[in-house]
């Protein structure tokens, strides 16, 4: 009986393919170029950045300065913050990513990790206010409004996990060695380890395209469950479709709080070392969308949009609208320390030379 479902989701995903051939390659090519205008731009030097943190001691440093407000919120060791701020800013499989690093290196525990899962799986800045507010409905206030709303729902479900109670930390973690590398070996290590990742993201952005470009052809009489389908399975497909209808705002924060399954799946990895389990993960995201839905209606009715009108014509992927600020100023910061490590490499081969 166990292997009944996966025996049904193969023959239908199997007899999609061969039933619309031409519809599912087009998917493919769809999600191909989605990873390459927005998804790797806007997530890949996070995704970096998060090695070289770890590896160059930046978490350590980061969680020194900031142990007093991670505890007092959400009874977490400092070391956690360097999750929350990556989990808020670089997209949602970078704070997955993250927590499962510093799992492994031992800066926190298993139960610290479970709890972090549930709340730093958050839509980037860029993203939300780039594409789906400036690029879907026409106007950068709406996307300010649905990324406050995600950030608070985040930072209310991170507060409330104070009282979950987390597995036991029975298990061991492999903790890595805490010994610093150099920082240009850090950077080429941080680019090492981001490649598979990002293989394994792209390949889930580009299976659920692939169905994704089925459901426009369902029956007639299937025809009003495109969009829910859509918001359920991928999270940039369903915000077009939703944008597109014209579906209120707080709808849209809850596709962007539930994040698809899409997304579900490519940090699905990283959860289950924290000991996340499959039905705790949806849980926590449906909770996710729904606080921001009630928050942005909030929003909205004391700070009103005024560009509340969608765009009919609408490309959610601009290549211009994927770039991220912070992203490129880590990439700038990690630059000047690696020429300057480098720099100091040199200065004592020389020095021992002469």
């Amino acid at each position: 009986m166990r292997l009944l479902p996966a025996a049904v989701g193969t023959f239908l995903f199997a007899s999609m393919l061969v039933r619309f051939p031409s519809q599912t390659a087009e998917g493919v090519r769809y999600g191909l170029a989605l990873c390459g205008e927005t998804v790797l731009p806007s997530v890949f030097p996070f995704t970096v950045l998060c090695s070289f943190m770890i590896s160059s001691g930046m978490s350590d440093w980061l969680g020194n300065i900031s142990s007093s407000v991670t505890r007092f919120l959400f009874r977490l060791p400092g070391a956690a913050a360097a999750a929350i701020i990556t989990g808020f800013l670089g997209g949602y499989p970078v704070g997955a990513r993250m927590t499962s690093l510093l799992l492994r290196q031992g800066a926190i525990s298993r139960s610290d990790a479970y709890r972090l899962s549930l709340f730093c799986i958050n839509a980037g800045p860029a993203f939300v206010i780039g594409t789906v507010g400036a690029a879907m409905t026409g106007s950068r206030q709406a996307g300010v409004v649905l990324f406050v709303s995600l950030c608070a729902a985040s930072l209310i479900t991170g507060i409330f996990t104070r009282f979950v109670a987390a597995p036991d930390d029975s298990s061991p973690t492999s903790a890595v060695s805490n010994v610093r590398l150099p920082l240009n070996r850090c950077l080429t290590d941080a680019v090492s380890d981001a490649a598979p990742a990002m293989i394994s993201l792209c390949s889930w952005v580009m299976l659920f395209s692939c169905i994704c470009s089925v459901v426009p052809l369902l029956p007639d009489g299937l025809s009003g469950a495109s969009l829910p389908i859509k918001c359920v399975l991928e999270v940039t497909t369903g915000c077009a479709e939703a944008v597109g209808r014209g579906v209120p705002l707080p709808v849209i924060a809850a596709v962007l709080g539930w994040a698809g399954v899409s997304v579900q799946c490519q940090v699905l990895r990283y959860v289950l070392e924290a000991g996340v389990s499959v039905p705790v993960l949806a849980a926590s995201r449906a909770l996710n969308g729904g606080a921001a839905a009630f928050i942005c209606s909030v929003i909205l009715r004391y700070f009103p949009c005024k560009a509340e009108v969608f765009l009919s014509n609408i490309r959610p992927y601009p290549a211009g609208l994927s770039l991220s600020l912070p992203a490129a100023l880590g990439l700038l910061l990690t630059g000047i320390l690696l020429i300057l490590d480098t720099a100091a490499v040199f200065g004592r081969n020389k020095h021992s030379v002469d």
